[in-house]
């Protein structure tokens, strides 16, 4: 566990290498982001938590390709994601209580990927697509929005093309028919649960094992404090 304590430090870890796995990694309390990858490539996150982040839980700059990021947990954070990125895949992670870009997927493509996530209990936007060119869009799971918060924000796009939605499910907003494409791009070897049984498959598997009481209390106890509460982070102009 990376506890960065009261203020924070600036960024927890930076990827400048390629040909990396981290797992079973916790990351809380940074002032700016949990992981920031720079420009590499054959990299996989995988089952860590990262929360209160005060930027972007993992942004992924330019030039970046080949990464997977799955079965993470991330909450609380100012942002979950920034992200390019060639040839990505992102599936089966929680975001829950985070303000906005869950993820934001920017000049991403070909080939990016975002499939059987649980996105919850946004306040401010879920998902955002922008100036990106072939991103799938597939059998995730948005919602309940923040209290206060509307559906309507739950997936957003401008800019983009050969974009894919399909079999995603969200009560309060039809997310599939926002893309243009009737074939989905290329997509990754991961095996893929119709929408409606993401949220018990990823509860049951997400973030750092074996789990603190931290990330205990976002899965077990976190959804009904914060609905008792209704306390929501400040929005902001950037999606």
């Amino acid at each position: 566990t990376l506890e960065c304590g009261s203020g924070g430090s600036f960024r927890a870890m930076e990827i400048k290498t390629n040909d990396i796995i981290i797992r079973h990694l916790r990351i809380r309390n940074t002032a700016k982001e949990g992981i920031q990858v720079f420009g590499r490539f054959n990299i996989i996150i995988d089952h860590c938590s990262i929360s209160k982040t005060g930027d972007g839980a993992i942004d992924v700059n330019g030039g970046t390709h080949h990464v997977i990021v799955s079965r993470c947990l991330f909450a609380e954070c100012t942002e979950a994601h920034r992200t390019y990125g060639i040839k990505t895949s992102f599936h089966h992670n929680l975001y829950i209580w985070c303000n906005r870009r869950q993820p934001k997927i920017y000049k991403a493509g070909p080939d990016f990927d975002f499939r059987n996530n649980l996105v919850r209990y946004w306040t401010n936007t879920g998902t955002n697509v922008q100036v990106s060119d072939g991103v799938n869009i597939i059998n995730n799971y948005y919602g309940p929005p923040a209290p206060g918060e509307t559906w309507n924000t739950a997936f957003l796009t401008s800019g983009s093309k050969n974009l894919y939605t399909s079999g995603n499910y969200c009560e309060g907003m039809d997310v599939n028919p926002m893309g243009d494409l009737k074939t989905p791009n290329a997509e990754p070897s991961v095996v893929t649960q119709p929408a409606k049984d993401v949220p018990a498959d990823v509860l049951a598997d997400c973030g750092a094992m074996p789990r603190d009481e931290i990330d205990r209390n976002y899965l077990e106890k976190q959804a009904l404090k914060k609905a008792k509460s209704k306390k929501k982070i400040k929005k902001t102009a950037d999606d």
